[in-house]
């Protein structure tokens, strides 16, 4: 329907188009001109806006008068910039350079200084090649913090990715407020790191945390969970999986949503 009246509106725009210029081309030249003057029109359009049937019925009624059409360049260029768009391709070259500025260089540059040895404050640099990486392999707190991290990434982000596709497929669903649901699983995401942090400090504090204090009537002791591998991580990760969870959750519902009506009726 948008399209038919698109059509509508452009025929009618190029029918009051068309009059205006041949009463001007007719009425020009001084003193005017009869009707047995021979009138030739050459029309230059940036597209073709189908007036073509227009024109030809047009000079039907009007055989002193004749239009030529010119399609610009223009409309070359500009169809096939819309074929590319529409095939998903139209900017591939946009990307390419967004890419290469923001990702590929940084990448690049920050390996090139990872070969040479820097003083701070000092305006020369002396290359070193992969000094740096043998050292850093043998340092024991690299490898102790890689253990860390990779601990706190699989503690963190297994249950994370589960739960938020359980909330996901919740949120999918016909409720009634969904919008507001949707804003309130994101609102962790955009909370400040420094507020969140405070208050989970505070959750897991050793004397007066929430946490210890709801695990006391299991009978578990206060636990200290600043000191330790095995008392950190879980918090640590606790935290992350409270920011991030619901931020994958809409990341699965825009998935979810993309998959059609029809595949779930069918099922």
């Amino acid at each position: 329907m948008g399209g038919k009246r698109a059509a509508r509106i452009a025929r009618t725009f190029g029918a009051v188009f068309l009059a205006a210029v041949v009463a001007a081309a007719c009425s020009s030249g001084g003193g005017g001109s009869s009707g047995n003057d021979t009138v030739r029109l050459t029309v230059g359009t940036f597209g073709d806006f189908g007036y073509r049937p227009l024109y030809q019925k047009y000079m039907q009624q009007h055989p002193n008068v004749t239009i030529v059409e010119h399609v610009a360049e223009y409309n070359t260029h500009h169809q096939t910039l819309q074929t590319r768009l529409a095939a998903g391709t139209g900017a591939d070259d946009i990307v390419a350079i967004v890419f290469l500025g923001f990702g590929l260089f940084p990448l690049a540059y920050t390996f090139y200084v990872s070969l040479n040895h820097w003083e701070l404050g000092a305006s020369t640099h002396q290359w070193v090649g992969f000094h740096n990486y043998t050292q850093l392999l043998a340092d024991p707190y690299f490898w102790n913090a890689l253990r860390n991290t990779g601990s706190i990434w699989v503690l963190s982000t297994v249950p994370q990715l589960f739960l938020a596709l359980v909330l996901a497929h919740v949120l999918n669903r016909r409720l009634r407020f969904r919008t507001v649901f949707r804003v309130g699983v994101l609102m962790p995401n955009v909370a400040s790191v420094v507020a969140v942090s405070i208050v989970f400090a505070q959750l897991f504090g050793r004397d007066f945390g929430l946490v210890n204090w709801l695990l006391h009537f299991t009978g578990v002791g206060p636990i200290d969970w600043q000191v330790g591998r095995w008392s950190s991580h879980p918090a640590i990760s606790s935290l992350i999986i409270w920011r991030w969870t619901g931020w994958n959750a809409l990341l699965y519902l825009a998935a979810l949503q993309a998959v059609p009506r029809e595949l779930y009726e069918a099922c």
